[in-house]
């Protein structure tokens, strides 16, 4: 609620506060924030591409300047949380976003020589206020632990395998913290994301879980076998482990002194509560179709991007439910800031302001006129009741003249905007 009460207030301040300078009134501007998205194909919109069909051949990934046809796709969307968060976040301030997580990554993948921290766009836009940063599922080879599930039984060697892994993702969050700390341009706040869980279900104990007796998965979506056992089993010896790395790797860098905030974004598996893989439409048992499913079946990364790599991701509603949690978390941390424009500005400002009132007006006598003319051809006569009204050449010469002066006008005010943009805080 404090939280609340204090957007509030801002937004008051926002609205009311003003400066007169020069001659012009000004209103204070919220300082714009550069947020960068980093990490794999939870952060990269994976399961949730801008646009699909039944089975789709080719999904289109509007993040994705390849367009999911290079060597190694990234599936980059801007349904993704990071993207959702970055268009939430505007509504209170301006945002610069820049989105580089990649399907598929790993830590290395974020701070090798050529990974995407290293990115030249990261030095290129400055210091960063938000680096959002979902890693880790693939350097414990997440995917082949759960597809090592979809059979009978799980691999024995889960829980095994899965500790080896984890101990090696400490040591390499080590590096990415490091390497973050070590980034050319200056980082504010880190905002390290916690893996939902993807099979909790609307429904009490014991069928809380997706594939007990009484919650069973959706028939032919290609996770049928995975019961309440498996499910649990993933669980305890995969994602609880996995978010817990997480959560240390935060607060061990935030026992080091100096650099940025690092944060661990949590509340992600609370919004993912009650959307596993088996609720929804086509399951058959009516005490499923409760809630929608926020993760991806195999059938559903078939019918949406054409392939099996979305399935057990979020969809788009699971990365909108993501996206509101990381948004919550920057905005409590990374505070809203007033901006006084200087006198320059303010002097662009009205100066272009001046213009467009001066465009609206034109065009508004170009409608008029036009209006004239429409009257005359229908035989009522002009509406301003003069016989010049009725004479076309008198009606050309007033378009002409109107329109030339709309053209200089139009020149001028993107002279104006463009030095409103020089001269203005973004």
């Amino acid at each position: 609620m404090a939280t609340i009460a204090r957007q509030l207030w801002l937004t008051t301040l926002y609205l009311c506060v003003s400066v007169t300078m020069g001659g012009g009134t000004a209103f204070a501007d919220f300082a714009g924030i550069r947020i960068v998205s980093v990490g794999d194909s939870y952060a990269s919109g994976e399961g949730a591409p801008d646009s699909s069909g039944p089975f789709a051949s080719h999904p289109i990934w509007k993040g994705d300047n390849t367009d999911g046809r290079a060597g190694k796709p990234c599936h980059r969307s801007k349904l993704a949380a990071p993207a959702v968060a970055a268009d939430l976040l505007r509504a209170s301030r301006p945002v610069n976003f820049l989105h580089l997580a990649c399907s598929g990554a790993t830590v290395l993948d974020l701070v090798n020589p050529q990974g995407q921290l290293m990115h030249p766009a990261i030095r290129a836009g400055g210091p960063i206020d938000a680096l959002i940063v979902s890693v880790g599922g693939n350097d414990i080879h997440f995917a082949e632990l759960v597809g090592g599930c979809l059979g009978i039984p799980c691999d024995p060697a889960l829980p095994t395998d899965t500790a080896v892994s984890i101990r090696g993702l400490i040591s390499a969050l080590d590096t990415l913290v490091a390497t973050i700390r070590g980034l050319p341009v200056p980082v504010r706040h880190v905002f390290i994301t916690e893996y939902p869980i993807p099979s909790s279900t609307s429904l009490p104990f014991p069928d809380d879980v997706c594939g007990a007796p009484g919650s069973p998965n959706i028939p032919a979506s290609g996770l049928v076998n995975l019961f309440r056992s498996k499910a649990d089993l993933a669980k305890a010896t995969v994602i609880d482990p996995l978010n817990a790395a997480l959560g240390h790797a935060v607060t061990k860098a935030n026992a080091q002194s100096g650099g940025p905030v690092f944060h661990f974004v949590t509340g992600i598996s609370q919004a993912f509560h009650g959307h596993g893989y088996c609720m929804g439409v086509p399951n058959p048992h009516p005490p499923m179709l409760g809630n929608n499913r926020m993760i991806n079946t195999v059938t559903d990364s078939q019918m949406t991007q054409g392939d099996l790599s979305g399935t057990m991701h979020p969809n788009k509603d699971g990365q909108a439910a993501a996206g509101k949690v990381i948004a919550a978390a920057i905005n409590a941390n990374v505070p809203l800031a007033l901006v006084v424009p200087s006198p320059a500005c303010v002097d662009a400002r009205n100066k272009a302001a001046s213009i467009k009132a001066q465009i609206a007006a034109r065009q508004a006598e170009l409608a008029a006129d036009a209006q004239d003319q429409k009257d005359c051809q229908s035989g009522q006569g002009g509406s301003r009741n003069k016989p010049a009204d009725c004479d076309a050449k008198t009606h050309q010469q007033t378009r002409t003249a109107i329109t030339n002066e709309l053209n200089k006008l139009n020149a001028d005010l993107q002279t104006a905007l463009s030095k409103e943009a020089a001269l203005c805080p973004h």
